[in-house]
């Protein structure tokens, strides 16, 4: 039975919504310059068959329409970062306004994207 370590969704040239599966997040730029687009892959937590891989994606409420990602990306870029003088600390800083919805959506959206690590994966 053939596992692997990682898996998510991409947009092939056709524009269908795909299960992708890997042994590396490298596919992911194969995939790119294949001409898929929207492509999100994640890492498992363990080796796992292509269908239990697909329901843990699915059940971590990774987004299959990226529409809503590639927006938060979009906005990301509009953001600055600015390292506090002499700790290792970093500041985010907008540079647009953004209404309380905004901001709303794009920490749903961020949480929604990093679900799968608990503390311990951050520290």
């Amino acid at each position: 039975m053939k596992t692997f370590t990682v898996a998510g969704y991409s947009r092939s040239i056709a524009g269908e919504l795909q299960f992708r599966v890997a042994n590396s997040l490298s596919r992911q730029a194969v995939l790119e310059r294949c001409g898929c687009t929207d492509v999100n892959l994640i890492q498992l937590p363990q080796a796992m068959t292509r269908e239990q891989a697909q329901a843990y994606v699915d059940g971590q409420s990774i987004p299959k329409s990226m529409e809503g990602f590639q927006a938060c990306i979009k906005r990301a870029e509009q953001f600055e970062m600015r390292r506090i003088e002499g700790t290792d600390r970093v500041i985010q800083y907008d540079l647009t306004e953004m209404t309380p919805a905004e901001r709303a959506q794009i920490r749903a959206e961020h949480n929604a994207q990093w679900a799968h690590l608990s503390h311990e994966d951050l520290v």
